[in-house]
């Protein structure tokens, strides 16, 4: 079933406010925004949003826009471009295998060091080893995510990277993303606790 475009146009905004406002969480306000359906009609971009809204169905459209919203597309316009159907795709692939990927990633950043912890620790002058390699693209942001469930490590970097131009931009897409990833957390817990006993050993 395809989207209504007033609800794509509503949801759009939202999911926008959510990833870019400190202030608005798009679960805590049920993706409702002051959006009325008059504002839509009169939009510049109104026949954007209805051709929006036939690329997917209803039921994939918020997982549509979250994937291209964490590629960094931020007009409604950029949504239509050629290559927003493939970051969906790749979006899906990603949230459809999140424990083979968590689990090859993690023997990527655990090659890096000697202590598990050092991937954590942020010296002077220097970002912590999974920042990097995070912003090197060698480590997926679900995988960034599900870590900081199990080891809490936003809260230090906040700490001690506090007014770091890097991080600043980055935290809040970070943090904002995590209630869209869903995983099996005995699973994944599982394949961590083993991957940091191997590192000891």
């Amino acid at each position: 079933m395809k989207a209504n475009p007033f609800d794509v146009y509503q949801m759009f905004f939202a999911l926008r406010n959510h990833f870019t406002k400190e202030s608005y969480d798009y679960f805590l306000y049920n993706g409702k925004v002051s959006a009325s359906k008059d504002s839509f009609l009169n939009h510049r971009d109104k026949f954007k949003y209805q051709r929006l809204s036939r690329l997917v169905s209803e039921s994939e459209m918020k997982d549509f826009l979250v994937a291209n919203i964490l590629a960094g597309k931020k007009w409604v316009g950029e949504f239509l471009d050629d290559n927003a159907e493939d970051i969906y795709r790749q979006y899906l692939k990603r949230n459809q295998s999140l424990t083979y990927m968590f689990s090859n990633e993690l023997d990527k950043l655990f090659d890096k060091v000697d202590d598990v912890n050092d991937l954590f620790r942020v010296k002077d002058n220097e970002y912590p080893v999974i920042l990097n390699a995070y912003l090197g693209n060698e480590v997926s942001i679900e995988t960034m995510v599900i870590l900081n469930r199990f080891i809490g490590f936003f809260d230090k970097f906040d700490e001690k990277l506090k007014d770091d131009y890097i991080w600043e931009k980055n935290r809040l897409l970070l943090r904002k993303y995590e209630p869209f990833v869903h995983f099996d957390k005995e699973k994944i817990k599982s394949v961590l606790k083993q991957k940091v006993l191997d590192k000891s050993k």
